[in-house]
């Protein structure tokens, strides 16, 4: 499942190609797909094409185009969903946007979970607003979180299982599988705690540890980047790699297991390292 990096990867992506453009045509390959996973005011949005692009944002997992014509599309990618600049129809195409000069993007999804939902100018500020203030909590890749930020969000659910607290996009927008196992691996921190049990330098840890992971993958997955903010202070030179998500043993040589945690999903971690 694509997490806060890839999804503002895909986003800065998707800017290159609209921002400033006209979306003429929304061409749907897959009907079933559009019954069920395109929503609300889809048929008055295609009746008012061609439309501007003003931009496309992120916050965490969540996506939003806003046009100029005051309408709004919410969009996530569910498991496998991502974009496609190109001419012919991609394998597991699920409908496609044309620029203004017949340029084509394809939205591709091959487990079918990604959504669309079309709001109106009637309702699409009020829908934007709730989504963005009530229902997402602090984006740590896109937003400065301090830590009062990150605890006052986190103590509000202290009965959770800190696996299910962190990959709540309610509590902080961003976080997903491989996200949550590096950081709680990097902070010492096992999946089974409750973030009742957790101290507040402990708790403190996995807010570091989740912001440098966040932050890491994004500037550094693929490649090295240079005089990068260390997890343990300085600076110096990063490739971003995974110390136990997708493992068999840690760097140390630790068995990585694999267990079935609150959030659920499969958890990544190592007993002799994580208290």
């Amino acid at each position: 499942m694509p997490e806060g990096p890839e999804v503002k990867k895909i986003v800065n992506r998707l800017n290159r190609f609209f921002e400033g453009k006209t979306v003429n045509a929304i061409d749907f390959y897959d009907e079933r797909y559009r019954e069920k996973q395109v929503r609300d005011d889809v048929d008055l949005f295609l009746e008012v094409l061609p439309a501007k692009v003003s931009k496309i944002e992120c916050k965490g997992k969540f996506i939003y185009w806003t046009f100029e014509n005051g309408f709004v599309i919410f969009h996530t990618l569910g498991m496998s969903g991502t974009w496609r600049m190109q001419t012919k129809k991609p394998k597991y195409g699920k409908l496609s946007f044309e620029r203004d000069d017949g340029k084509l993007a394809h939205y591709k999804d091959f487990r079918r979970f990604g959504t669309f939902k079309i709001f109106s100018p009637a309702s699409a500020s009020e829908k934007l607003d709730q989504k963005l203030n009530k229902q997402l909590g602090p984006d740590i890749l896109n937003e400065e979180v301090s830590w009062e930020q990150w605890e006052k969000q986190l103590r509000k659910v202290n009965h959770y299982n800190i696996t299910k607290a962190l990959m709540n996009q309610k509590v902080v927008a961003g976080i997903g599988n491989y996200i949550k196992a590096e950081a709680l691996y990097r902070a010492q921190i096992s999946p089974h705690r409750t973030v009742g049990s957790l101290s507040d330098e402990e708790l403190r840890r996995i807010y570091e540890m989740s912001v440098w992971v966040i932050h890491a993958s994004y500037k550094a997955r693929s490649k090295t980047i240079t005089n990068y903010p260390l997890p343990e202070g300085g600076t110096g030179d990063v490739r971003f790699y995974f110390q136990v998500f997708g493992k068999g043993k840690d760097p140390l040589g630790n068995n990585v297991i694999r267990d079935k945690t609150p959030d659920g999903r499969t958890t990544h971690w190592v007993a002799e390292i994580q208290r």
